[in-house]
């Protein structure tokens, strides 16, 4: 402790030396010790830090502001630092600027990070050319969540950023390119015409950058392309043709660009070079061209004939895994093709010796079994799997007995003998429950009606048209969202594999404060909505060249009207915000609904975990919000639930997506509105996590 006690005075008499490099030194070291019991001198040290005269010595201060918050974030909500941050949004460093909106993004996360006014946009968008390409990411991040008040400010902001779109930095162009797209999300002509423009750069990048680099621009790329773009980038599919000395990676999602850029016109140059991979000596690059063909025929039924033909030609190679994936992509291909079985059977007597692999042995019995009557060889190319029957896999003795008994019905006389001692070979040899089981109900559906185990077991099936993986469009929209983050590259919405960090500073030293701040937190938020409507885009007497509105005369100097000194007192509370009792909403227009909202918000709350699922119900009904699902999926709860705002002259819908991590103890939130306002939003937000106690 007495060690302690000297390195924080060491640091203290450090951080007012004449030397600005010694002076930040030790304020960063200071804010490094994290310690509740030094608060007092950090706290000190950083006011100080913050009105410093040099520029490095700021931009320290600003992010030891960050540290403060960890170790206590009641208090660093309460005090004024945050408003002094606020006012170096116009300091003439821009890194002081750059770690402003970073600081105040983190303190302000749970009310919905720094939320840009219109004279704050203009002020850094006229400073953006003398950022870092870290505080001009930082500046497009924030930018890219704000709605201009007009069309023309919306074209002014895309005309100033026109010459980022020529920047080397791939997190930059993502970056503006997520502004361009969010500004233009509402005009689906400018947004065409935003992608357009986009193309070049991101073409550009993807090509003359580093493999990982490049890897991470043609993820978004065909991120753009799945969401019905593929058009504007239809012409150049010669583009993606993957080059020799392309890592694995960048030759899998090229191949996936591919299958997004095929066209009546373009399907056979792209099937022709995907094929000359399947010979590829990498076998997983070898089986993805295989998939992505197949994708392609499931896609455009015209190309499904000119794709088979290509497809049996590679069961010429007689390499095993390609054998494999050949006849998994015919299976699924006769599933929606039926008429082109004809020249499938040709080729199925010589696949069985072929091919090795289980998945590979599936799917030459599911083609057997439905299409065994159209030749001859049938009953004999399954005789001897069904002599081996002990040494197979589970899943092909699955697949076996599925397939035998649909040949029976087809050829009882040749199959009968055959199907008895299959049946008995699966009933009393093996140990495996699944095979077991379907055997057994085999054979008690025989034994009762021959008739009857038709009807059940070959009854018709229902042409499929699609299969559901290319029918998930509400996750690609939720990853478009999360667009220019690691959500693209990992292919998942972000609450999949990040969970939410627990802050440093104890609970059991707030002392109650939990509820004082989150009663001034609502009426914080009132007070900013208040603050935004009057000052936004007033940059004369009441408001200086930043957006922040003057203070009352009775609030101390300086701050803010968003954040003025709570336990003093403020401006009057706004209208209350409030749902409606009761309201009705069906499955069908609840899913469509999901789908057409545009305004959206995600985040993770921390709860405890309800020991029953009724509880969440019990929870959010008497406030207005009423359950539509629900159910536990693995290790976490998922809820649906659904509210109309109450008091406004337009109807305003809330829908509610809940994950509740059981371990974890985490709330993954998503929450869309149709009419609503970003306030509005932020208020369901906030009187949802008021309810989220168990």
């Amino acid at each position: 402790a007495e060690l302690a006690i000297l390195a924080v005075n060491t640091l203290q008499k450090d951080s007012t030396d004449d030397d600005p490099t010694i002076r930040g030194l030790a304020l960063r070291s200071l804010c490094s010790l994290r310690l509740e019991s030094v608060f007092e001198y950090c706290e000190t040290a950083v006011r100080r830090g913050l009105t410093d005269v040099n520029g490095y010595v700021r931009k320290t201060a600003v992010m030891g502001c960050i540290k403060l918050f960890h170790v206590n974030p009641r208090m660093v909500r309460e005090g004024d630092i945050l408003d002094t941050v606020h006012r170096l949004l116009g300091d003439n460093d821009v890194n002081v600027v750059s770690n402003a909106i970073h600081a105040i993004d983190i303190v302000k996360a749970d009310a919905g990070g720094l939320q840009f006014t219109s004279a704050v946009c203009a002020h850094l968008l006229n400073r953006i050319s003398a950022f870092s390409e870290w505080g001009q990411c930082a500046v497009l991040e924030k930018l890219a969540d704000y709605q201009p008040s007009t069309e023309a400010e919306m074209f002014d902001i895309m005309n100033v950023l026109e010459e980022l779109l020529k920047h080397s930095s791939a997190a930059v162009l993502l970056a503006c390119s997520k502004v361009f797209m969010n500004l233009t999300s509402t005009n689906s002509a400018l947004n065409k015409q935003v992608l357009m423009r986009l193309k070049p750069p991101l073409l550009t990048l993807a090509s003359t950058s580093p493999p990982e680099l490049g890897y991470t621009v043609l993820a978004h790329i065909h991120l753009i392309l799945s969401r019905g773009n593929a058009s504007i980038m239809q012409a150049d599919f010669k583009q993606f043709f993957c080059r020799y000395n392309d890592p694995t990676y960048i030759k899998v999602v090229k191949l996936e660009i591919l299958t997004c850029l095929a066209t009546e016109e373009t399907v056979q140059p792209i099937v022709e070079e995907m094929s000359e991979y399947v010979a590829d000596v990498d076998a997983e690059i070898s089986r993805k061209s295989i998939r992505a063909i197949c994708s392609i025929a499931m896609r455009l039924p015209y190309a499904a004939d000119h794709i088979i033909s290509a497809l049996l030609q590679f069961l010429d190679l007689k390499i095993d895994y390609v054998c494999t994936e050949t006849l998994v992509a015919m299976k699924d291909l006769l599933r929606k093709y039926r008429e082109h079985y004809g020249k499938v059977v040709e080729m199925i007597p010589q696949c069985m010796s072929l091919v090795t692999e289980p998945e590979g042995r599936c799917a030459v019995l599911w083609i057997v079994g439905e299409y065994g009557e159209q030749f001859d060889d049938a009953p004999y190319l399954l005789e001897p799997v069904i002599q081996d029957f002990d040494t197979q896999p589970p899943d092909v003795k699955l697949e076996l007995l599925t397939a035998t008994v649909k040949l029976f019905f087809a050829r009882p006389p040749e199959v009968q003998a055959m199907l008895g001692q299959l049946l008995h070979k699966g009933i009393s040899t093996c140990n495996h429950h699944d095979v077991r089981d379907r055997a057994l109900s085999y054979h008690r559906l025989l034994e009762y009606s021959v008739d009857e185990a038709r009807r059940v077991i070959c009854s018709p099936k229902d042409l499929i048209h699609a299969f559901q993986d290319e029918q998930d469009s509400e996750v690609r929209d939720r990853i478009f969202a999360e667009f220019n983050t690691l959500s693209v590259v990992y292919n998942q919405p972000s609450h999949k594999f990040i969970i939410a960090k627990q802050s440093l500073y104890s609970a059991e030293n707030d002392e109650g404060g939990e509820e004082e701040e989150e009663e001034a937190g609502e009426e914080e938020e009132e007070e900013e909505e208040a603050g935004e409507e009057e000052g936004a885009y007033d940059s004369g007497a009441n408001g200086d060249a930043y957006g922040h509105v003057a203070s009352a005369p009775a609030a101390q100097p300086g701050l803010l009207d968003d954040e003025v000194d709570l336990i003093g007192g403020g401006p009057p509370a706004g209208p209350t915000f409030s749902l409606l009792p009761t309201c009705s909403l069906d499955p069908n227009t609840f899913q469509a609904k999901w789908k057409q909202m545009t305004l959206s918000q995600s985040l993770q709350h921390s709860v405890r975990a309800p020991s029953n699922p009724k509880v969440v119900d019990q929870q959010l009904r008497p406030v207005g919000m009423i359950s539509m699902a629900s159910g536990a999926v693995g290790g976490s709860l998922k809820f649906y639930f659904y509210a109309q705002q109450a008091n406004v002259a337009t109807p305003t819908w809330f829908l509610l997506e809940l994950i509740i991590l059981i371990e974890g103890n985490v709330a993954n939130i998503t929450v869309k509105t149709d009419n609503g306002s970003p306030e509005g939003m932020q208020q369901f937000v906030e009187l949802l996590k008021s309810r989220l106690v168990f």
